[in-house]
């Protein structure tokens, strides 16, 4: 194993780190607006479905 595996795992450890612990202080409100943003992808691409479908 070289040193610049080391540095990358190292790297990737600390990383995985932090976006774990953002996930755990963030997770409610990244929650909310993911499901709102979702909601809004959803309600632009099925509207036109629906208005084609039931033509």
């Amino acid at each position: 194993m070289s040193v610049v595996e080391l540095i990358f795992i190292t790297l990737f450890l600390l990383g995985s780190g932090v976006v774990y612990l953002l996930q755990k202080a963030l997770l409610p409100a990244i929650a909310y607006q993911t499901a709102s943003i979702n909601a809004c992808v959803m309600g632009t691409f099925l509207t036109p479905m629906l208005y084609l479908a039931f033509q």
